[in-house]
């Protein structure tokens, strides 16, 4: 065999032990991603951390004197979960409810909340928010006497 056939010879089985490992890659790239995809997106979803931004309340802030110079307060939103409540529970205090939210805030109707509120445990939402307005913690406290 001369030289330039045995070159020839190495240079093709380098060739195709490249193309070889390429085809091996290819496959086991296709194999995770489509044929175990999901399985491994399950194993992900389940080892994953999830980072959520907290908010901190500030505290107050004294003079040296011990005197108060600034403080934070805490406002809440006022949201309603209508499905966890029973029927008979939810249809008695239904129109009371709304009638306070009516008077409370001011800006619409009775019936209106009670619509609101009615189509919410219809469509089964779990997080309905009442009003936009914040409310402080005295409100709060109020708010939670009602029905």
């Amino acid at each position: 065999m001369s030289i330039k056939k045995s070159i020839l010879l190495r240079v093709r089985l380098a060739f195709l032990g490249t193309v070889l490992f390429v085809l091996a890659v290819v496959y086991k790239v296709v194999d995770i991603q489509i044929i175990q995809g999901e399985a491994w997106c399950k194993k992900a979803e389940e080892y994953s951390l999830s980072y959520k931004r907290i908010k901190a309340t500030r505290g107050s802030i004294y003079a040296r004197n011990n005197e108060l110079l600034a403080t934070s307060l805490p406002f809440y939103k006022l949201a309603f979960d209508p499905s966890l409540v029973d029927d008979e529970m939810f249809n008695t205090h239904l129109s009371a409810l709304s009638k306070l939210l009516s008077a409370f805030f001011g800006d619409h109707t009775s019936t209106y909340y009670s619509n609101k509120i009615l189509k919410a445990r219809r469509l089964r939402r779990r997080y309905l928010v009442l009003n936009k307005k914040l409310l402080n913690y005295q409100e709060m406290k109020q708010v939670e006497q009602w029905p």
